[in-house]
């Protein structure tokens, strides 16, 4: 028995534990092995030294339980995010429809049946021979020339009246292009082009024929908005938003030689439709009555609804 207690002695480097050893049987040997193992054991798992306490095998079940938790919080937060654009995701037709209620006339049929710009300019040749009231007709053709210098592949151009954002009355000369549409100032008094202001025709949603005019549905804003706008944007700001936003009405002025007014603004929806169609716009607008477009959205509402 004193050979392994020398033994022990060796390997163990304190000499204090050599005479405990001494003084103690084969109990202690066993315990210094005991020592020697747990080096061993943490090669293993060196989770399991960290573990002897209760509280390290409590985290990995709590960490299992936070991964389960998780996908619910993210659908619980995609709740309210689906909700907050839910107006931009609403359903909404890719065009407004192109009525039928444009006249079955010769000039507006050979419009709608263009099948290019160059079959389009000349089905609005008549257009030309269309003669408005004192100025307006020399308006016409310097508003033309005016345009002219930065697109020359204008189309047609109309005598028309407007109301601006304090809903005053104007004269202007709608141009019409290849790519774009151009509201031009014309000034009677200086007899001269004050300025214009130019709309691509991919920024064209819907046509819509009024009681008396033509109003053109934009993508965004056209100037500034008027007090009734303002407020008709206020009253509307928390429901969704749809292709009769950004809106413009045109009056077509009277003619001295030429078709009637109501004539002439099936003209003017016509020619803008094709033009869209023909220049790519994805999708064309369409033309409607008011009458179409409140039936539209009633329809939406009441889909909505149910």
């Amino acid at each position: 028995m004193a050979d392994p207690l020398n033994d022990v002695s060796i390997d163990d480097p304190p000499a204090e534990e050599a005479a405990d050893d001494s003084e103690r049987p084969s109990s202690l040997i066993e315990t210094p092995a005991a020592v020697e193992e747990p080096p061993e054991e943490p090669d293993a798992p060196a989770a399991v030294e960290e573990t002897p306490p209760p509280a390290a095998p409590e985290p990995p079940p709590v960490a299992v339980a936070a991964p389960a938790p998780a996908p619910a919080a993210s659908t619980v937060t995609t709740i309210p995010l689906s909700n907050t654009p839910k107006p931009v995701a609403a359903p909404m037709p890719v065009a407004a429809p192109v009525s039928v209620s444009l006249q079955d006339t010769p000039l507006v049929a050979a419009i709608m049946s263009a099948t290019s710009f160059e079959g389009l300019q000349a089905a609005l040749q008549p257009v030309q021979d269309w003669k408005l009231v004192g100025e307006l007709n020399d308006a016409i053709s310097r508003a033309k020339t005016y345009v002219s210098g930065n697109d020359r592949d204008l189309l047609c151009a109309w005598g028309v009246m407007q109301y601006n954002d304090i809903m005053i009355k104007q004269q202007r000369i709608l141009v019409l292009s290849r790519t774009a549409f151009y509201r031009v100032a014309w000034s009677a008094k200086t007899q001269r082009v004050d300025h214009y202001h130019k709309t691509e025709l991919k920024k064209l949603r819907v046509l819509e024929k009024t009681a008396n005019g033509l109003k053109a549905y934009l993508t965004e804003q056209d100037g500034n908005k008027s007090v009734a706008g303002l407020v008709k944007g206020l009253w509307n700001s928390g429901k969704p938003k749809d292709e009769f936003e950004h809106s413009r009405e045109y009056f077509a002025n009277e003619l001295t030689s030429g078709p009637s007014p109501d004539v002439v603004i099936d003209v003017m929806a016509a020619a803008l439709h094709k033009a869209a169609a023909l220049a790519g716009v994805n999708p064309v607008p369409g033309i409607l009555t008011t009458a179409d477009r409140k039936n539209l959205l009633a329809d939406r509402k009441e889909q909505a609804r149910l």
